[in-house]
C-alpha cells in the first residue's frame, strides 16, 4: 500500500522539476502568457454586445 506522504513527495518532486525546466526557458513562459492574453481578448471581442 502506498502512503499519502510518499505520493505527495512524488508529486512535489515532479512539480518542482517542471517548474525548474520552465524557468530555464523563460521565452516559452512569455509565449504561453501572451497566447492566453490574445485568446481572452479575442473571445471577449467575439461575445461583445450586438449593435442593436
Amino acid at each position: 500500500m502506498v502512503h499519502q506522504h510518499s505520493e505527495w513527495q512524488g508529486f512535489s518532486a515532479v512539480f518542482s522539476k517542471d517548474l525548474k525546466l520552465a524557468f530555464r526557458q523563460r521565452a516559452e513562459i512569455v509565449n504561453t502568457i501572451l497566447f492566453f492574453i490574445f485568446v481572452i481578448t479575442l473571445f471577449r471581442l467575439a461575445i461583445g454586445p450586438d449593435p442593436g
